[in-house]
């Protein structure tokens, strides 16, 4: 005698928010499965290519695979309800989408692993790059800022800390491969060139006992505002020339900051991606959102 069952809705909608088409799956529609899979992985793809510059875009994106898989969650509850009592019988041809899914997502790294993850989310821990990033700082990397390019200076790069790959840190590139690098009297040379900073017009501040002065610095294309000790921790340093395939990394906040000055250099290789956009700031002291920071480029 052939076992009946009932396909209960509810999982058949749980399931296919986990993973887009499990729930077809689970009501025994494979092309539904497979479709619903390739369908996400196709928006994915495309969000990243069309819908990432912007912050705006970025939340379009998301917007459009919430839809996505909430129109299949829905689907599958219908489906579920519309079977009614059914016979019992494994999934069918279920190693398809099983073979798809895995594909797509259970290798390691995901479907980054044949394309490369270009969403990448930071929280900020500590106040190395303050003024330009905060503690409480959540912010998106683009993961493919340098597939076809190369850091330049003035960037802000996210990358594997060189003593323990485990960590990710946040610095700002100072120098290039070949790039002669020093500090004279707390001023910093690039090939032998004073990098130009303007001390601006907001009053000095103490942090930990030290007065704190904020600067505007021209780096390359890049104007950004950094910290100085006064007196500065860092009074001279080198000179250092960086190696081929490495970067030379600096915090914004230069005398707070464990950076290539006490380390070394970031090999090219252990570069994850480059900082884009603050997406969320949550102010630890005042126990706050920063609204005015939410959706800020990262310059």
């Amino acid at each position: 005698m052939t076992a009946m069952k009932r396909r209960r809705p509810w999982i058949a909608f749980f399931f296919s928010l986990v993973c887009p088409g499990l729930g077809q799956l689970y009501n025994g529609s494979v092309r539904w499965a497979i479709g619903a899979l390739a369908l996400s992985a196709v928006v994915t793809y495309l969000s990243a290519v069309y819908l990432f510059d912007t912050f705006a875009k970025l939340m379009q994106a998301l917007l459009l695979g919430l839809l996505i898989d909430l129109f299949f969650a829905v689907h599958g509850w219908f489906q579920a309800k519309q079977l009614g009592t059914v016979a019992l019988k494994p999934f069918q041809r279920w190693w398809i989408y099983l073979g798809f899914a895995i594909l797509l997502y259970g290798l390691p790294g995901g479907y980054g692993y044949f394309i490369p993850e270009r969403f990448l989310s930071f929280q900020i821990p500590s106040e190395s790059m303050v003024p330009t990033l905060l503690v409480g700082d959540r912010l998106v990397a683009d993961g493919w800022a340098y597939r076809n390019d190369f850091p330049r200076r003035g960037d802000i790069i996210v990358f594997d800390y060189p003593r323990d790959p485990s960590i990710k840190y946040v610095k700002r590139v100072i120098g290039l491969p070949g790039d002669e690098v020093k500090i004279v009297g707390g001023e910093l040379y690039v090939n032998r060139v004073l990098v130009k900073a303007h001390r601006t017009s907001e009053p000095s501040t103490v942090e930990d006992g030290w007065g704190v002065v904020a600067y505007l610095e021209t780096l390359g294309e890049v104007k950004h505002q950094i910290h100085r000790a006064q007196p500065t921790m860092f009074l001279n340093y080198g000179p250092v020339t960086v190696p081929e395939k490495s970067y030379f990394v600096m915090g914004d906040n230069r005398d707070r900051s464990s950076d290539s000055r006490v380390w070394g250099f970031v090999p090219e290789d252990a570069i994850v991606g480059k900082m884009k956009y603050i997406y969320f700031s949550w102010d630890g002291e005042k126990g706050g959102i920063r609204w005015e920071r939410v959706s800020e480029p990262v310059q």
